[in-house]
């Protein structure tokens, strides 16, 4: 089980660095690249996070709004290094080994609500992209 309590205290805590869309899309863009994938984000729609997609299928998503990305196993992470970026790294998408306090899931996404339907004690990357998506 990862416990992504802490990093997302961190994340949304005061004197938390400052993180805007334009950054999580130019360094989306570069994961992108660097894994031959694509960048799928409706910015339009309000979406939360920007997913790289390889083959279709979901290997990076990054917050728009917190300095945070979420990985699967193998994806280099060079192209966000030194951007003072929180990575959870995940041997898949769909695996739910991801644990958190309500609060803290609270704190950093804007409220309890998207989570009334999330078991906090096990979750998967997917379920977390969803809850906030």
């Amino acid at each position: 089980m990862i416990d992504i309590t802490e990093p997302l205290a961190r994340l949304a805590g005061e004197g938390a660095p400052i993180w805007t869309s334009d950054v999580a899309s130019v360094l989306a863009a570069k994961l992108a690249r660097s894994v031959d994938g694509a960048l799928d984000w409706d910015e339009d729609a309000g979406e939360e996070w920007l997913s790289v997609l390889t083959d279709g299928i979901r290997v990076a998503a990054l917050s728009a709004r917190l300095r945070l990305v979420l990985t699967i196993e193998g994806v280099p992470l060079e192209s966000v290094a030194g951007q003072d970026v929180i990575a959870i790294v995940v041997p898949s998408f769909d695996d739910p080994i991801l644990r958190s306090d309500l609060s803290a899931l609270a704190n950093a996404f804007g409220g309890e609500q998207m989570f009334r339907t999330l078991d906090t004690e096990k979750f998967s990357a997917n379920d977390l992209w969803f809850a906030t998506v």
